[in-house]
């Protein structure tokens, strides 16, 4: 309230302009108290209190006005409780624990009411009401799932098929059926009278699969699985809705519809909770970010309006389910170290209908605004000439856009109709290849932007990647079904029969430099090197990797391969032996996404899931450069320019960067003279300071992991402070003395122009304004009580 009231009295600080950006609001309430991973949460029917489950054994219900605890803590399960839920009238609740037992509460009380103790072989890890509140169903480790009336006694014989333990149960809105989702990759649906399977197990997770609920009409089943992904499915035919599909950076541990069936909250290990729209499979808002560990549970109040969170930091949260939609920030307050000049810092602002730009002109290295992707960014690659990049997305579409500018070239290219995931330009640059997750390859004429051919067909499920020969003659895929397949250009006829070696998705292939040779990466962690001609494998598997191997190149000299993983390292293989050249490259904190090697073969790149972007020098696999920060969200690819000084990068922020990765400082020149085209050389050329300064951004070979360069320079008292002397560090853009100057919101992140970034492509943008900012000896002039006149 005193924010609220004072707020407005603060006319002369910096503000940010933020327009195309959803900002989610922090949590509305923090609950803590138990002593160990909160393993399951649930509203009551009338949305006044929760309950939740916890590795501590116990069972606890809470006020969700005040976050106070209603009564002690409900004890008596012996080993973690995994599962809880009210009962539809609210009077009872029931719990799963991993001592094999399930237990009804009374909800008023917190007194016993039954205890569930034959049945189950093992530990119960799910249980759920039916809507009428007769029925108990429950999942257990030992493969089964059980039904139970209210006293405790079984109804029939445990539910049989499943070949591992069964992680989450739901009963459909009209009580006749349960689906079930499982540790053994699949979603399955029973009739709850009979307990047979009504349909053919549900397959499409490639991995366990954590959470599965019906729709709210009964007509949809949301499940989450540890390959990352959220998938829909229709209940009545057990058919995949296949318009998108929804992602999260690391396994999605629980799923949900809201009440009214328009949206689904989703949590993962990555700590963050998202709302998606059911409809479209686009983000209602930015994740929610808050829990410091793994989020295990989430659901959604009776009225949509708020979000429960459990997690392994041991707290409960609950957040607000409405989005604020391109809302303005407060006013951010900087540091009093340096002096304005009453200029405004110019980045460029979208808006779906319109251009606003601010201060910047035709040269500002920004794309025209009303163009970008509207969902994630899977892949981007140069033409052979430079001149062009091309970029496939979520949002089912190919772009073309300029490197110079980042102005598309032509209207998106509409054809696949689910995800395109994987991209590839003839060496001539006339024809760009395409692989989704709707099973096919398509094939575009560069120049016109039209199809060349009928989709190419064959694959059984998505295709992950694609890749072009040197001769142009061929393509090869890489899929989900496990095989690779080798195409005609000319005809989009196979040239042989499908090749299958690896034992699990096939997430990278490529071809070596001389078109003789193909390497893929696998789920499975390991490479295999085949003949180009004839389809046979050259040699035993390539094994060092310890997780999926999600991404494969050659050198340019074809001597040797490299490869990307979940491990979160990479490593260089020798082409012709097999064996691995050095040690693991480390320094990522998440899954290695995609690599690059130069031209010139002297410095490889790599990109993340942990949101940065590495070059490393390729002969000695030592870092040769900070990593390259600016995407708010998991970098999907990357690729160099043909003559090495550029790389552009695709990220699951929607958005693509266009780097200057040359050698020494020769960007920072480019970027002086483009009239404050960052945040970083407009906070330069606004702000006049005495300080020794340090380049925050140096690439240099030698460099070893420090950071920064020892490089400095004595700027004087009227001389205008190089951009890169600002540089990001835990969301603060600092100065040359580590001074603080501005917070940069992670969300804001997306939006704003980062060091060595020359092109920003997509359709966010964030302008810090500064043009009444007032520091220093008058830093007190920012506080004005009363109106400016000339606000009028």
């Amino acid at each position: 309230m005193i924010a609220k009231a004072f707020w407005p009295k603060f006319r002369n600080v910096p503000k940010y302009e933020v327009i195309g950006i959803r900002r989610s609001r922090g949590s509305l309430l923090q609950m803590s108290g138990h002593t160990g991973t909160v393993f399951s949460v649930a509203f009551s029917a009338d949305g006044t209190c929760l309950v939740s489950g916890s590795e501590d054994k116990t069972v606890r219900i809470w006020d969700t006005r005040t976050g106070d605890l209603v009564m002690e803590p409900l004890e008596g399960h012996l080993k973690t409780v995994t599962s809880v839920a009210f009962a539809p009238d609210d009077a009872r609740i029931v719990s799963g624990s991993m001592d094999g037992t399930i237990r009804l509460w009374d909800s008023k009380t917190g007194e016993l009411v039954m205890e569930f103790l034959k049945g189950h072989k093992n530990g119960v890890q799910c249980v759920a009401f039916s809507l009428e509140g007769r029925r108990i169903v429950s999942g257990s480790q030992d493969c089964t799932l059980r039904l139970w009336d209210t006293n405790g006694n079984a109804v029939m014989d445990a539910f049989n098929g499943h070949t591992d333990m069964v992680l989450s149960v739901m009963f459909s809105p009209g009580g006749m059926q349960v689906v079930s989702g499982s540790d053994d990759k699949t979603v399955r649906l029973w009739d709850a009278m009979t307990g047979k399977q009504v349909m053919k197990p549900l397959l499409g997770h490639n991995n366990r699969v954590w959470s599965v609920a019906f729709s709210p009409d009964g007509t949809r089943i949301v499940s989450g699985s540890s390959d990352y992904t959220i998938r829909l499915w229709d209940a009545s035919t057990g058919a995949p809705i296949t318009d998108f599909l929804m992602r999260h950076n690391a396994p999605v541990r629980s799923v949900a519809f809201s009440p009214d069936g328009s949206r689904i909250v989703s949590c993962s290990v990555d700590k963050t909770i998202r709302l998606w729209d059911a409809t479209t499979g686009l983000l209602v808002t930015q994740p929610f970010e808050g829990h410091i560990d793994d989020i295990w549970s989430v659901g959604f109040s009776p009225d949509g309006n708020t979000v429960v969170s459990g997690s392994t930091d041991k707290t409960i949260r609950l957040w607000s389910a409405s989005a604020t939609d391109t809302i303005r920030s407060p006013y951010i307050a900087l540091s009093d170290t340096v002096h304005p000049d009453s200029r405004q810092l110019g980045v460029p602002l979208d808006r779906e209908d319109s251009i606003s730009v601010i201060n910047v002109g035709t040269r500002n290295g920004l794309s025209d605004s009303s163009h970008g992707h509207r969902s994630r960014v899977r892949c981007v690659v140069f033409t052979p000439d430079g001149s062009h990049i091309v970029s496939a997305s979520e949002d089912k579409t190919v772009s073309l856009w300029s490197a110079l500018t980042g102005a598309s070239i032509f209207d998106p290219l509409q054809g696949h109709v689910r995800p395109v995931t994987c991209i590839a330009v003839s060496p001539n640059g006339r024809c760009i290849v395409s692989g989704s997750d709707d099973k096919t390859i398509r094939l575009w004429n560069a120049y016109t932007g039209q199809p060349v051919m009928d989709a190419l067909t064959g694959h059984s499920d998505w295709i992950l990647s694609v890749a072009i020969s040197p001769d142009g003659t061929q393509i090869v895929s890489g899929s989900s079904d496990g095989t690779m397949r080798w195409w005609d250009v000319g005809t989009g006829r196979p040239i042989m029969k499908p090749i299958k070696g690896h034992s699990d998705t096939i997430r990278s292939v490529a071809f070596s430099p001389d078109g003789t040779q193909i390497v893929s990466g696998s789920q499975d962690t390991t490479l295999q090197l085949w003949n180009a001609t004839t389809g046979e494998q050259m040699m035993s598997s390539l094994k060092g990797h310890t997780s999926a191997v999600f991404c494969v190149t050659f050198a340019p000299d074809g001597a040797h391969i490299i490869s990307g993983s979940e491990d979160c390292t990479i490593r260089v293989w020798d082409a012709r032996t097999g064996h691995a050249v050095m040690d693991a490259l480390k320094g990522h904190t998440n899954t290695v996404t995609s690599v690059a090697c130069s031209p010139d073969g002297k410095t490889i790149a790599s990109g993340s899931l942990d949101a940065s972007i590495r070059l490393w020098n390729a002969p000695t696999g030592t870092a040769v450069m900070n990593p390259l920060e600016g995407h708010s969200n998991a970098v999907e690819s990357v690729a160099f320019s043909p003559d090495g000084t550029r790389l552009v990068s695709g990220s699951r922020d929607n958005m693509i960067r266009i780097w200057d990765v040359t050698l020494g400082d020769s960007w920072l020149g480019l970027q002086d003279g483009q009239g404050g085209t960052t945040i970083w050389s407009a906070i330069a050329s606004s702000f006049r300071l005495q300080a020794t300064i340090q380049l925050a951004h140096s690439l240099e070979l030698d460099y070893t992991g420090t950071s920064q360069s020892s490089q400095a320079s004595q700027v004087g008292a009227n001389k205008l402070p190089n951009p890169s002397y600002f540089y990001v560090e835990s969301g603060w853009i600092k100065g040359p003395q580590d001074e603080l100057i501005v917070w940069a919101p992670r969300d804001y992140h997306c939006g704003i122009t980062m060091p060595r970034t020359k092109i920003l492509i997509g359709r966010y943008r964030v302008t810090l304004d500064v043009t009444r900012f007032v520091h220093g000896d008058n830093w007190t002039d920012c506080y004005t009580p009363y109106p400016d006149p000339s606000d009028s």
